[in-house]
């Protein structure tokens, strides 16, 4: 998360910090045409920006400008825009992130700006996900504030910590949080494992395991909550990324969720267990094109919601 330039997406979607030294320029421009259950129906830009990172050896300089929207399986309640203000502010323009970042050492960063998470899986540009809709684990996840994080490296592993602030976090200007967490991001088999406390509302813990074979990828997200005024307010959910290459240019990636809030908790904000799968057949064309397809549903108690999509990219 997370994310952006400074960071690199690896085989499970974790992201790590980049200390080599380059000048990267990356473009993405997406559309996207959304019909929900319901029967509304729209056609969306969903991505339209440039990443762009320098690294000058001690200074290092990563960010994206443009827009990006956030499509999520459900509309969001009051109680989503807890915790993830990616969600209400779905419509980003301008800068989206950007950091500065100061490498006394080979291996060890200091980076500071308005930074991406390092929770989950799911990225900030659609067209970086297996899928496009943003997943119900991703919703009670924070996306995008500023703060200041510090990186360690110790040969296939690595440990972060920050310290963030502002209303993106959780809607006030005097918010804060705190997180740490440690990745092995080198390889085909990944993980992750984050803590984030937000001040004035709840901890997070999120952990993340994933594989990549020649056709075929797996990888697992498990989150759990607590209120920091009831630690019995608590929620938990769970997330299975499967995805099967059929040919080069087509795959067939699936996510199968589950959350669960507890004593009236609102984390998630479902009054009973609610289960989503999203299925995105994708196909590759020649070049620097992508077409994919979507279907998700969400089901909770006797309630059912769901969107269809199809979303057509360029990478340059």
């Amino acid at each position: 998360m997370r994310k952006g330039l400074a960071l690199i997406l690896s085989a499970i979607s974790l992201s790590t910090p980049s200390f080599a030294g380059k000048l990267n320029l990356k473009g993405t421009v997406s559309a996207t045409a959304f019909k929900e259950f319901n029967g509304s129906s729209a056609v969306k830009l969903t991505d339209a920006a440039i990443e762009l990172s320098k690294d000058c050896g001690f200074l290092s300089l990563n960010g994206a400008v443009g827009s990006i929207l956030t499509p999520t399986l459900i509309k969001p309640t009051k109680e989503l825009l807890k915790g993830n203000f990616g969600v209400e502010k779905n419509d980003r323009f301008g800068l989206l992130w950007g950091s500065l970042s100061l490498l006394p050492r080979k291996d060890f960063q200091v980076e500071f700006g308005i930074l991406t998470t390092m929770v989950g899986q799911e990225l900030p540009l659609t067209t970086d996900n297996k899928n496009i809709a943003f997943g119900l684990l991703w919703s009670s996840q924070p996306f995008i504030y500023r703060g200041v994080r510090a990186y360690y490296r110790r040969g296939d592993y690595l440990f972060y910590s920050e310290y963030d602030f502002g209303w993106e976090l959780n809607g006030s200007s005097r918010d804060r949080a705190l997180g740490l967490g440690i990745l092995k991001d080198k390889g085909s088999f990944n993980f992750s494992f984050n803590y984030f406390d937000y001040k004035n509302y709840k901890a997070l813990l999120d952990f993340n395991l994933g594989k990549e074979w020649k056709d075929y990828f797996a990888s697992l997200s498990v989150d759990y909550h607590w209120l920091k005024e009831n630690p019995s307010k608590k929620a938990v959910g769970g997330a299975l990324y499967l995805g099967y290459n059929l040919t080069e240019n087509f795959s067939l990636p699936l996510r199968i969720e589950a959350v669960k809030d507890f004593n009236d908790s609102n984390i998630y904000g479902f009054n009973s267990t609610a289960y989503s799968f999203t299925i995105t057949p994708t196909y590759k064309l020649k070049g620097k094109a992508t077409l994919r397809g979507e279907l998700g549903v969400v089901k909770t108690g006797s309630k059912t919601y769901g969107e269809e999509a199809f979303q057509v990219a360029f990478s340059f």
